[in-house]
């Protein structure tokens, strides 16, 4: 018997051990390893200040609100922002960026009709500020875990002191577990008669959430101070409160939980953890005890009756003087009706991010190891095509209810900007901008021009013939293409096909070149897809999203220089490290030489041709160039066109396909003069290249004339196609031909 109790007490020691080594083993394994899966976050570009620079009083005082800034009369600490007349003062944050930490800084500046001026840092002027970016969104866990991961030392001692002495006033002393605070709680829960105090260490609270599951059992608790004792032995009391800080439960955003100080400080006052002040950390630390009890925005009078509770507690334990307490007091919860951190801000672009990323990187670690990633976005191109989209749906009333939008918009590296992938701003649905693939109409005919031209065969000035044609299709119907207005118009100069939309003449010009030729220069220009030869390709009939047209017509917009688009510029890891960076990445596919007699072409579409409506909202400074579209029965408007700063696509339709009362000038270029009159600056650069030549052209047969003839037009030709023969002259001069000789001469 007494040798069975031996074996009996041996196998429960071994087994005992045994546990306490597996248990050991899983509390460093966990502890040492990766704590958490972290949500990746998506900045726009940092907000450049310098004298000079234009601004929209508009958006600045929108992008200074939704990164969190708050308006005050007198700016004071970072995160605050006044406006007084034309004066601005901005105390900004500290941010790191992916090239060096800006310290908070207060900066101020003027704007006025002539710009940003009188730019200063600490009354110090400067030539240069970054604000820090505006957050585009975030790609989560799919356990909705939200965090961001402090230091210790970032965090202010007075929130660590309140926190110690509200949740543990024995933390330095015990070694996971406290008997005398067991002790304590059950003294006053038998006092009050009802559980008035808990007995956990902020050792066993970390357990509780860090390891164990919510279940209420004595194995749990057996496990929870196992656990709490294992701790203890292994690490530090500051690694044990750095993790605590990082992982406690401290607000619900929508299907987000916000865990840990540092974003929970950005959650309810919009500001880092290392610029809370004393009333707002004890205010943080008061919902330690219940984030939902007393949540400040639901239950204000509560929370500020807890607030001011861990305030008292802070005094009697000696952490601050009686005069910083009673300060304190008196301050008002300081909590804004609506958080700034969303999950996510502007969906259509951050679909636009995730797919460029998914090049590199897998979706678990986008959703989980905490990237810090920085975009092209500029909030203010965004909030101007949104409000361009809102004007004109809005302005065909009833008509416009069923109608949708997609805008692209682009600077002139091809660094995209701005994506709207629906009417409804925030939409986070069907992406139009990126997926829906609509006929592209008359957007095909610059394409058409550019292969005519690289053939040598064609100049501007040739004459085409834009009258009615007939060609059999292989299911033997007899396709008649025919002009918007019905008409024929005989023997027309190129450029005139082009600016005018004329179908019969492009669809002449295509076949004389070939289909094959067209397709290819489409895939040169950018078109990845499968583009079919047949005489209706001529005319747009094949399918592209907005972003594969914007491909197209951003190498038309720099030179024949194609430059792959461009969301993503920099990616960095949780530990501020850039791990990636994306340069530019550019190729030369036409020469200039042909983009500029093709953009000369293009600026003739919008001074009077089929965009020339533009210019009724826009500055003609600009020199505009682009091109409507509009496929069969109206079902598609679209407009694409660029300045020398901007390019924007725009396509407006049904999902349903259904007739719509838009062409392409009524619709999509509506949307994109409004705009480009809010976001382009520079007029487009039109200096002529080596290869290229301008001569006097008699609009009405293509030959040479001269420049105080009437009825001529001074138009760009490579060397060595130079117009042949000599129109007669008639002395005259009208009020167009005086414009385009002042802009190109």
């Amino acid at each position: 018997m007494k040798s069975f109790l031996k074996v009996l007490s041996i196998s429960l020691v071994i087994g005992l051990l045994a546990g306490l080594v597996f248990l050991d083993f899983q509390v460093r394994q966990k502890f040492e390893g990766k704590k958490w899966r972290l949500p990746s976050l998506v900045y726009g570009r940092a907000m450049e200040l310098y004298d000079g620079k234009e601004l929209n009083d508009r958006y600045l005082r929108r992008e200074l609100l939704e990164s969190g800034y708050i308006p005050v009369v007198d700016v004071q600490a970072p995160g605050q922002f006044s406006v007084r007349g034309d004066r601005y003062k901005i105390y900004k944050r500290m941010f790191q960026f992916w090239d060096e930490k800006e310290p908070a800084q207060l900066v101020s500046f003027e704007v006025s009709a002539g710009g940003l001026s009188d730019l200063s840092i600490d009354e110090q002027p400067v030539d240069l500020v970054r604000l820090e970016p505006l957050m585009v969104g975030g790609m989560y866990p799919h356990h909705f875990e939200d965090r961001k991961l402090i230091k210790l030392q970032q965090a202010p001692q007075v929130l660590i002191d309140a926190l110690i002495a509200v949740e543990d006033q024995g933390f330095y002393e015990h070694w996971g577990i406290s008997p005398k605070g067991i002790a304590r709680a059950i003294y006053s829960n038998i006092k009050a008669g009802r559980v008035v105090q808990g007995a956990s260490t902020l050792t066993q609270q970390l357990v509780k959430n860090f390891y164990l599951s919510s279940e209420r059992s004595l194995r749990r608790k057996l496990l929870e101070a196992v656990y709490s004792l294992l701790l203890e032995l292994h690490y530090s009391k500051e690694e044990i409160l750095e993790t605590y800080l990082n992982e406690v439960y401290l607000a619900q955003n929508g299907n987000r939980a916000i865990h840990g100080f540092g974003l929970a400080s950005e959650y309810y006052f919009s500001k880092s953890i290392e610029e809370l002040s004393l009333d707002e950390a004890a205010l943080l630390v008061a919902l330690v005890n219940g984030p939902s009890y007393f949540n400040p925005r639901r239950h204000p009078k509560r929370c500020l009756s807890r607030r001011n509770k861990v305030l008292r507690m802070l005094f009697e334990a000696g952490k601050i003087e009686e005069e910083a307490y009673q300060e304190a007091l008196k301050k008002p919860l300081k909590v804004p009706p609506t958080p700034k951190t969303k999950s996510i801000r502007y969906p259509g672009y951050l679909d636009l991010v995730k797919r460029h990323l998914e090049r590199d990187y897998y979706a678990e670690d986008l959703q989980g190891e905490g990237m810090r990633i920085f975009t092209a976005f500029d909030p203010h191109s965004q909030w101007a095509a949104e409000d361009a989209v809102d004007q004109v749906i809005k302005r065909w009333g009833r008509a416009g209810e069923d109608l949708e939008a997609a805008v692209i918009v682009a600077g002139a590296s091809g660094d995209v900007e701005a994506v709207v992938g629906s009417k409804r701003s925030g939409y986070q649905g069907f992406n139009r901008a990126l997926d829906s693939k609509r006929s592209i109409g008359s957007l095909v005919k610059p394409a058409v021009v550019l292969a005519a031209l690289e053939t040598k065969e064609y100049v501007l000035s040739s004459m085409i013939d834009d009258a009615p044609i007939e060609l059999k299709q292989a299911d033997g119907k007899i396709w008649k293409p025919q002009n918007y207005d019905q008409k024929n118009h005989g023997l027309v100069p190129l450029y005139q096909a082009l600016s005018h939309s004329y179908n019969q003449a492009t669809v002449r010009l295509g076949l004389d070149i070939g289909p094959e030729k067209v397709a290819d220069t489409l895939r040169r220009l950018g078109v990845s897809d499968e583009i079919p030869t047949n005489p209706a390709m001529l005319l747009g009939s094949f399918g592209l999203s907005p972003f594969e047209v914007m491909n197209i017509f951003q190498t038309l917009s720099s030179a024949g220089f194609r430059a792959q688009l461009r969301s993503v510029r920099y990616v960095m890891n949780y530990r501020d490290q850039v791990l990636q960076s994306y340069p530019p990445n550019i190729q030369q596919v036409f020469s200039p030489g042909l983009l500029h007699i093709l953009q000369y072409a293009l600026q003739v579409v919008m001074y009077e041709g089929t965009g020339k409506s533009a210019y009724n909202t826009i500055d003609d400074e600009l020199r505009a160039a682009g091109k409507t579209g509009t496929s069969n029965d109206k079902r598609d408007s679209w407009f694409a066109g660029f300045t020398g700063d901007k390019l924007s696509v725009v396509w407006m339709g049904r999902d349903d396909y259904a007739k719509t009362p838009l062409t392409g000038s009524s619709g999509a270029l509506q949307v994109w003069a409004r705009l480009m009159k809010d976001i382009s600056r520079q007029p487009l650069n039109f200096q002529k290249p080596d290869d290229v030549d301008y001569f006097w052209v008699d609009e009405d047969n293509g030959r040479g004339s001269f420049h105080f003839c009437q009825g001529v037009r001074n138009m760009p030709f490579l060397k060595g196609q130079e117009p042949e023969g000599q129109s007669p002259c008639i002395k005259s001069m009208d009020p167009v031909m005086d414009w385009f000789k002042r802009l190109f001469e």
